[in-house]
C-alpha cells in the first residue's frame, strides 16, 4: 500500500472517529441537562438517568482520534 492510499485511509477512520466523539459528547451533554432538570424540578431520580458507561465510550473514541491523529502525521513525515 502507498503513502498516499493508507493517508487517504486514515484520514477517513479519523473522520468516523471524530463525528462519533462528537456524536458522543452531545449525547453526554443531553444527558446531563435532563438529569440536571430533573435535579432542579425536584423529579424522581433512577440510576438509569446517569451516563451508564458513555463516560468509558468517550473516552475510547477520542484514544481513537488522538491515535489516527498521530499516525496521519507519522505517514506525512515518510519520506
Amino acid at each position: 500500500m502507498n503513502k498516499e492510499t493508507t493517508l487517504m485511509m486514515m484520514e477517513a477512520e479519523r473522520q468516523q472517529a471524530e463525528i462519533r466523539v462528537l456524536a458522543l459528547i452531545n449525547s453526554l451533554r443531553n444527558t446531563l441537562n435532563n438529569l440536571e432538570d430533573r435535579i432542579k424540578n425536584g423529579e424522581e431520580l433512577s440510576e438509569s438517568q446517569g451516563l451508564q458507561g458513555n463516560g468509558d465510550h468517550l473516552d475510547v473514541h477520542l484514544t481513537k482520534l488522538v491515535t489516527y491523529d498521530k499516525v496521519i502525521a507519522q505517514v506525512k513525515n515518510i519520506k
